[in-house]
């Protein structure tokens, strides 16, 4: 992912840390970040989660519980992923059995979303 540059760099690196963190018997919970970098983690999000669920069957909205919401992936049925931008982050490259996030939206279009992430 060398062409991402640092946008890309940055949210690998965050989900890299917390991959150390949670591993393990005794995983760590997630922790709180300052704002800026929090901030930094979902504007480079973004662009790296259009890519992670470019494959998915459904349309796929990234959602900051009381802040900003993004669609990443268009569809005529979507969910929505609920969670930090750390969290999304984790969801979108791969750790969902890590990832502190709530995927919503009706029944059938959520089990077709997590059959494709399986």
């Amino acid at each position: 992912m060398a062409w991402a540059g640092d946008a890309a760099h940055l949210v690998e690196y965050v989900v890299h840390h917390e991959d150390v963190r949670r591993a393990g018997p005794d995983p760590a919970e997630p922790r709180v970040l300052p704002t800026d970098l929090v901030l930094a983690v979902w504007e480079r999000l973004v662009p790296l989660a259009r890519m992670a669920y470019r494959s998915s069957p459904v349309g796929v909205v990234l959602a900051v519980p009381g802040g900003p919401r993004r669609v990443v992936r268009r569809g005529a049925d979507a969910v929505v992923v609920l969670g930090d931008p750390v969290e999304l982050a984790l969801h979108a490259l791969g750790r969902e059995e890590v990832a502190e996030v709530d995927v919503l939206g009706r029944d059938e279009v959520v089990d077709r979303f997590l059959a494709s992430r399986s």
